[in-house]
């Protein structure tokens, strides 16, 4: 596994919280990055990543949540590579 993957993967699993899929629309991984790590995260996926998409990200009074989906199928992380909270 990349380098960059490898620690996209441990900066997504402890940022805030393990991330989850939504109950709503199990297609949804969210994701909390908190603002500490943001631009960990920015240097990890590019300055670019949530100007070129169709992104809904929310703000929390120390993080942002957001589908990472998207983000997790253009890197080629597959599913059963990333800890999920369980239910």
């Amino acid at each position: 596994m990349e380098e960059t993957i490898k620690e996209l993967i441990k900066l997504i699993e402890t940022s805030v919280q393990l991330p989850r899929r939504n109950r709503a629309n199990k297609n949804q991984v969210l994701v909390w990055i908190d603002f500490n790590h943001l631009s960990d995260f920015v240097e990890l996926v590019g300055y670019d990543y949530f100007a070129e998409g169709d992104f809904d990200v929310t703000m929390m009074s120390d993080c942002i949540c957001f589908d990472a989906a998207e983000l997790l199928e253009n890197m080629e992380i597959e599913e059963n590579e990333i800890n999920y909270e369980n239910d």
